[in-house]
């Protein structure tokens, strides 16, 4: 099973669990009537939880396993890559947030901050996000899970 199945898989998973739940809040309004029936329910969530263990598992022992090559002469495994997304993004948004500030105190105020630079900087946080997204991808979409 190619890793992006069994993400797949994990995710329906929790979305079995999710719809489980809701069908024994549903049933817990009456409190004899459904008792056998929110007890099978119960039953199959502990099911779905052994399976999306199992899965989750795998996933992440599969990630560890993925080796990506970043630019010819680096490499980090997916892991590490999904960290350093993570840390993109978030670089991104404070980029983002200060471009917004300045772009709005410039209309009135002469301000301290290169706006091309900052500009610049952005739109190079952005393609490194889409190009990393791009490696993730395919690694992901290519591997077969543990």
């Amino acid at each position: 099973m190619l890793l992006i199945e069994a993400q797949d898989e994990q995710k329906y998973i929790v979305d079995s669990i999710n719809l489980i739940v809701d069908q024994i809040r549903n049933l817990t309004t009456s409190k004899e009537e459904y008792a056998d029936e929110i007890q099978d329910l119960m039953t199959k969530l502990d099911e779905l939880y052994k399976k999306y263990q199992q899965f989750s598992i795998s996933i992440e022992r599969t990630k560890s396993k993925i080796v990506l090559d970043i630019d010819g002469t680096n490499k980090i495994n997916l892991l590490d890559a999904l960290v350093v997304l993570d840390i993109m993004e978030h670089r991104l948004r404070t980029f983002s947030y200060i471009l917004d500030i300045a772009d709005e105190r410039s209309k009135t105020d002469i301000i301290p901050i290169d706006m091309v630079q900052l500009f610049k900087e952005v739109s190079q946080i952005k393609l490194d996000i889409k190009t990393l997204t791009a490696k993730i991808n395919k690694a992901v979409r290519e591997v077969e899970a543990v």
